[in-house]
């Protein structure tokens, strides 16, 4: 591995999370405070975006002198500095991994003291990864359960999206419960498939019953229209007799009059009842369709819980695997944390240098640079007890 090398010894290269302070003199409104975004340029007023990759700060003040120099159409004067330094990181066996501010100078002890001290397991913290393996067992147990009941409702579904009337048990879910399990779980799904089927179909058994009383309404309403049809025609056939009688002298004007009003009475009755007509044969219609849409809303539903099924399934999958990582981790750390309690730690810094990353074997007295990754590493366990908790131990 390299040796490190110190920053008095290295330029120092613009990169993401760095802030710079821009002072353009004369023109306050285009100076200021400008962080290196994650493309390694910075957004500046007038000019828009440049690129800072690969550049100090006398190289890039030399190419923001020319693109303001060119925007404000006068010679600019531009001087850098910077506001903020990215962050440096430590991982590995520290009570607080993560990324830090980073201060000129900082040393590598510094930079482990920044970051809450070195990470120890002590014999009598044996409890606390007893207490935590029992807790990673439960989640791990809680997720093998869930799973199961997810394999068990996938089958059903499937059956369901497929118009099967049975369900076959999954062979990863043999694998997982066992054949008496498995059987038991997809036996539970049959009788909800086989209740959300009797559902589907006395809904349209319902839709079906309730159209053909709105049919049987129809007739009886047409009867009524007819028989009111009659009625007006009869009467108009009166009333035109009596208009002739009425120019001879022979009946009276009420008795015409009485004639016109009731000959009225039945032309209302006769739009009222043809309206009754159309409102229930609206119904007729509305209740057939309604029994043609339920199986396409029911294939439609089905089809979307398969698909959160599917998801569902995928996420407890990696909890399970997750919790399962962990049991065997903390398992492994307890098996050794006598003969790993004295181990001095080892350092190593990870640091990009132009496009490539150097690994560099560091002391306590070694700076650090911003952007650099400082690996910190006592002892196996350690480093998977500090990776498990994020943070130190329990007191």
């Amino acid at each position: 591995m390299a040796a490190p090398t110190t920053q008095a010894e290295e330029r120092y290269e613009f990169a993401s999370g760095d802030v710079l302070r821009l002072v353009l003199f004369g023109r306050p409104e285009l100076s200021g405070s400008f962080r290196v975004g994650p493309d390694d340029s910075i957004s500046l007023p007038l000019v828009g975006t440049v690129s800072v990759a690969g550049k100090d700060r006398a190289e890039l003040e030399d190419s923001l002198r020319a693109v303001f120099t060119k925007a404000i159409s006068t010679e600019a004067n531009v001087t850098l500095d910077i506001d903020a330094y990215r962050p440096f990181f430590v991982l590995g066996t520290v009570n607080k991994p993560g990324s830090y501010q980073y201060q000129p100078g900082v040393t590598v002890l510094q930079a482990v003291a920044i970051a809450g001290g070195i990470y120890s397991l002590a014999q009598n913290e044996a409890s606390n990864l007893l207490v935590l393996s029992h807790r990673e067992q439960e989640r791990l147990d809680t997720a093998t359960g869930q799973l199961k009941l997810l394999l068990a409702r996938r089958a059903r579904l499937v059956a369901e999206h497929t118009g099967q009337h049975q369900i076959a048990v999954p062979i990863q879910l043999k694998l997982m419960a066992g054949d008496q399990e498995a059987s038991k779980l997809v036996a539970d799904e049959s009788d909800l498939m086989r209740a959300r089927a009797q559902s589907l179909a006395n809904q349209i058994e319902s839709q079906d019953q309730v159209r053909v009383l709105a049919e049987k309404h129809i007739v009886d309403l047409k009867g009524q229209l007819a028989a009111v049809e009659r009625q007006l025609d009869l009467t108009d056939q009166e009333l035109q007799m009596a208009l002739g009688l009425k120019e001879k002298g022979l009946t009276t004007g009420s008795h015409v009059f009485d004639l016109q009003r009731a000959l009225a009475d039945f032309a209302a009755q006769k739009l009222d009842v043809q309206s009754s007509i159309d409102r229930a044969e609206q119904d007729a219609v509305r209740y057939a369709n309604s029994s043609v849409q339920a199986p396409l809303d029911h294939a439609l539903q089905v089809a979307e819980d398969l698909k959160s099924n599917e998801r569902d399934v995928g996420l407890q999958m990696a909890a399970l695997v997750g919790a399962a990582d962990i049991v065997r981790t903390i398992t492994g750390v307890a098996s050794t944390i006598g003969s790993a309690a004295n181990l001095s730690p080892t350092y190593t810094i990870v640091r990009k240098v132009g496009s490539e990353f150097q690994h560099l074997d560091v002391h306590e007295i070694d700076r650090i640079l911003p952007g650099d990754v400082l690996k910190v590493k006592k002892d196996g366990p350690g480093v998977a007890a500090g990776a498990m908790s994020g943070a130190g131990p329990t007191n």
